[in-house]
């Protein structure tokens, strides 16, 4: 289990003075990349390797979020694999030790020059230790849209601000434009994201948006109809 210090900035909040759920993703996969490079699994390592871990989905449970100056620290673990999955869960308490965020995640191993997903070795994971499963309300991985046709967005294209080591859209800031078309974002309680296709440099976005009561999902979309992630925010009932 590793865990990760950290006092809410001025660059990390928005508007409201809170930082929002997209951000809490970054403050999860900062916390995973600096486990992973005090294990020695580092991005030149993966690099060098040829092998990589890639993300296939989020569940975020939110109690709350993180505010201007407050003091949280961030924990993360791995718990299981099976296959060519492993899983890890993440929380950020704060600092009384209350947890304001639990979190689930599903990764996949990935061979860079044949580009495909790998079965997880033993060796692969071991280096992490194996730690008890979180308790929380776990949903399936899949995040299905409504049969009905979204609200369609305008298009947009990927800058090359939005990529990350990889040369493909961080995994964060697919979250953040999904959360262009969320009204009263601090109320969201519950996220899930399921990746299904890397975006690039270039690469035309386009969102569709289906709302019913407190849930929104969120597809974007290639021109071609080819869905590169879907997002699932809930929030509080009004």
């Amino acid at each position: 289990m590793y865990h990760l210090n950290h006092k809410v900035r001025y660059s990390e909040i928005s508007a409201d003075g809170y930082v929002d759920i997209a951000q809490v993703v970054n403050y999860l996969q900062d916390c995973s990349t600096f486990e992973s490079f005090s294990v020695g699994d580092t991005i030149e390592h993966q690099k060098e390797s040829r092998y990589a871990w890639m993300l296939a989905a989020w569940q975020l449970e939110v109690e709350r979020f993180p505010k201007m100056y407050e003091d949280i620290v961030i924990s993360s673990w791995h718990y299981g694999h099976k296959g060519i999955l492993a899983n890890r869960n993440f929380d950020i308490c704060d600092s009384e030790g209350q947890r304001i965020v639990s979190a689930n995640s599903i990764w996949f191993y990935f061979d860079l020059d044949k580009m495909i997903p790998v079965r997880i070795q033993d060796e692969f994971v071991s280096m992490y230790g194996h730690h008890e499963k979180l308790e929380m309300d776990y949903k399936p991985r899949k995040v299905m849209s409504p049969k009905e046709k979204g609200r369609e967005e305008e298009p947009f294209k990927i800058r090359k601000s939005d990529l990350d080591t990889n040369g493909h859209v961080n995994n964060a800031k697919y979250i953040a434009m999904a959360l262009e078309y969320i009204e009263e974002p601090q109320k969201i309680t519950s996220m899930r994201v399921d990746y299904r296709k890397a975006a690039f440099y270039g690469d035309c976005i386009v969102p569709f948006v289906y709302e019913e009561n407190n849930k929104t999902i969120v597809e974007l979309k290639n021109p071609e109809d080819e869905i590169f992630v879907v997002v699932e925010f809930e929030k509080k009932e009004k």
